[in-house]
């Protein structure tokens, strides 16, 4: 939960920051948060995900909660 609160905290710029323009996250690591790949999947929502296996009858998908962002 804490890393999901940094990683949209810093995604977005303050007034007060550093840079008037330019979000501390996109500073530091050079990406910007995208829209249509950050805001797939919001936190704390439950989802079905993929599972790699050989038995062909057996359930493909596992239940899952998202903790960050995709």
């Amino acid at each position: 939960m804490l890393y999901n609160f940094m990683f949209w905290h810093n995604g977005f710029r303050q007034n007060d920051g550093v840079h008037s323009t330019i979000c501390p996250r996109t500073l530091i690591t050079g990406h910007a948060i995208e829209y249509n790949r950050h805001f797939k999947v919001a936190f704390g929502t439950t989802s079905q995900v993929h599972e790699e296996g050989e038995i062909l009858l057996s359930p493909r998908t596992l239940g899952a909660i998202a903790l960050q962002p995709t």
